[in-house]
Parts: structure tokens; C-alpha cells; sequence
């Protein structure tokens, strides 16, 4: 099997957590490779992001405080640079910020 076969099959298989959303730019509409994994997961699992990487990981962060399981997708892995911020300075931070109160996954 190939390597996109495989990646497509994982995200079809997290799609079937109800916890589960993928977040990204070209997740809901066609437009990268990755775009091309997502063909088959429901429309309502994916959330279309503008091209602004740190809004999308904070929104990434949230949603993880909130219970849920998001999948963040980068089309290029520069992309993901520019979001290490929110990962680095918050997400990491998150239990010692709020006292025990948030425990990140």
C-alpha cells in the first residue's frame, strides 16, 4: 500500500471519533495533497482556516481544551513554523497557567 493510501485510511479512521475535527487551510475544499486524504471524511468534521497559522493554532489549542481531538493541517511544514508559537509559549503552559486546571494532550 502506498504512503498516501495509508494516510488517507488514518484520517478516515480518526473521522470516526466523534471527537475528532480537522482544521486547516484546503481541509474542506481541494487545493493541496493533504486536501486529497480528507476527500472522504464528512464535511461536518472538517473546518476550513484562512491562511493565518496562529489563529489556527490557538483555535487548535481551544478546541483541545474544550474535549475535543483536532487534527491541524499545514499544507507546507513552513507553514507549521510560523504557528510554533501557540505550541512553544501556551499550549505546553496551559496546566501551570490555570493551577491544574487544563491538562493539554
Amino acid at each position: 500500500m502506498r504512503y498516501f493510501d495509508q494516510l488517507k485510511a488514518a484520517m478516515e479512521f480518526l473521522a470516526l471519533d466523534p471527537r475528532v475535527v480537522f482544521l486547516g487551510q484546503a481541509v474542506a475544499f481541494p487545493g493541496t495533497a493533504m486536501s486529497n486524504t480528507l476527500k472522504d471524511v464528512p464535511q461536518e468534521k472538517l473546518l476550513e482556516m484562512p491562511v493565518e497559522r496562529g489563529n489556527a493554532n490557538g483555535i487548535t489549542n481551544g478546541l483541545a481544551l474544550d474535549g475535543q481531538v483536532p487534527v491541524s493541517i499545514f499544507p507546507r511544514w513552513n507553514f507549521l513554523l510560523l504557528a510554533d508559537e501557540q505550541i512553544v509559549n501556551h499550549l505546553d503552559k496551559f496546566a501551570l497557567m490555570s493551577n491544574g486546571g487544563y491538562g493539554p494532550r
